[in-house]
């Protein structure tokens, strides 16, 4: 069956009396998004397999507390399959699978005050430049599509199996 689901946040944050960073008062917290949400699908395939697509979002928020640098609201779209043999569960699951962008150079500690001194940069441009994002992007959507066909091979020739020894 098909399931739908939705889900809402509303935050409201202000720093009050910061002593030692009057600067900040007024402001909001950092990572403290005043909107959040996320709404989806979850089809359940059969009494083990499920998959679910959802989009998660938020609205613009303050990275830290030691700068004003804040982030852009965003909404990533996100994707799962899990299947079930006895107790335990197999997921396979992507996130941001459009490979949005969410943020000016947070990620590589330009607004996080981290001082990367013995690492030359020639060496970083190296790793960061030679990939190629949407093709590695493309390969995992193929391989998880891979692994959902041969779960669906694998469960049809299950229950033929088991269709066969009933009669």
């Amino acid at each position: 069956y098909l399931s739908i689901f939705t889900r809402v946040g509303l935050l409201k944050t202000e720093i009050k009396n910061w002593k030692s960073r009057p600067d900040l008062e007024g402001r909001a917290q950092a990572h403290a998004p005043e909107k959040s949400y996320a709404f989806g699908v979850n089809w359940l395939i059969s009494e083990k397999a499920s998959l679910t697509i959802d989009i998660t979002g938020k609205s613009a928020f303050y990275y830290s507390d030691s700068h004003n640098n804040k982030s852009q609201s965003y909404a990533l779209t996100n994707f799962s399959y899990d299947y079930a043999i006895d107790n335990w569960t197999f997921s396979l699951w992507a996130r941001n699978i459009f490979d949005e962008y969410i943020g000016e150079n947070y990620s590589k500690g330009d607004y996080l005050n981290i001082e990367m001194k013995d690492i030359p940069s020639s060496f970083i441009n190296k790793i960061t430049g030679s990939l190629n994002y949407e093709i590695l992007n493309l390969v995992i959507i193929l391989i998880m599509i891979n692994f959902i066909i041969f779960f669906f091979i694998i469960r049809f020739f299950i229950n033929r199996r088991k269709k066969i020894e009933n009669n």
